[in-house]
């Protein structure tokens, strides 16, 4: 990850989430239930996902594969291995946040879960920039090399979208604490397992070969 490359996509990036809140802030005015607005903000994160990241790839003039087919290629490309863990991340700090919701009896409404929305991207904001920084610099990153631009914009992604579909999964359930933990234990489940299948085929499935040769 350059420096040149964060200049040139920042902005982009910005116009495009500015745009994104301003819309949403505007359905959020004329929508009184909290449901349908994340419904509808996770439609518009799926749409401009991809689309974030297509510009970005375009802009950097970096066409990396879709997916990861070898351990050369976990950080560039915007799918790999670790994908289904920032998946099942996602999962797990909406799980923790609902947590405290429920213990501490917060009042329930769609200014909460706009928080705890914020908090779920700054989280994955976050632990992208301590992955990329004190990771490295204490040698425990995989391959240790930096994330590719387009690599951390679809992690920030995937943690976000997630969390915000188990935000409607807890509101579509009427708020259902155990029901929620449960569909949120299961998915976390499935994520560990396919993060290990996955891994197996990209990284371990290399290395076995690299071995007979």
């Amino acid at each position: 990850m350059k420096i040149k490359e964060i200049l040139i996509t920042a902005p982009v990036i910005g116009i495009i989430i500015g745009g994104y809140c301003t819309l949403f802030t505007f359905i959020f005015l004329s929508l009184k239930d909290p449901t349908y607005c994340l419904t509808l903000a996770t439609i518009l994160t799926g749409i401009f996902g991809p689309i974030c990241l297509i510009i970005v790839s375009k802009v950097t003039k970096k066409h990396p594969p879709l997916v990861a087919s070898d351990r050369r290629l976990v950080g560039i490309t915007p799918l790999d291995c670790f994908t289904w863990g920032h998946i099942a991340f996602g999962i797990f700090s909406f799980m923790v946040e609902l947590f405290f919701v429920v213990f501490l009896s917060l009042e329930n409404g769609f200014l909460l879960w706009w928080d705890a929305m914020l908090i779920i991207v700054l989280i994955a904001i976050t632990w992208d920039l301590v992955e990329n920084t004190l990771f490295i610099g204490i040698g425990i990153k995989f391959e240790n090399r930096r994330d590719s631009v387009i690599n951390i914009f679809s992690d920030v992604f995937f943690v976000s979208i997630c969390g915000l579909i188990m935000i409607i999964i807890y509101l579509m359930t009427r708020e259902n604490f155990y029901l929620t933990l449960i569909i949120g234990i299961l998915a976390l489940a499935v994520c560990i397992m396919l993060f290990f299948i996955r891994y197996r085929q990209v990284v371990l499935k290399r290395e076995e070969y690299m071995k007979t040769r």
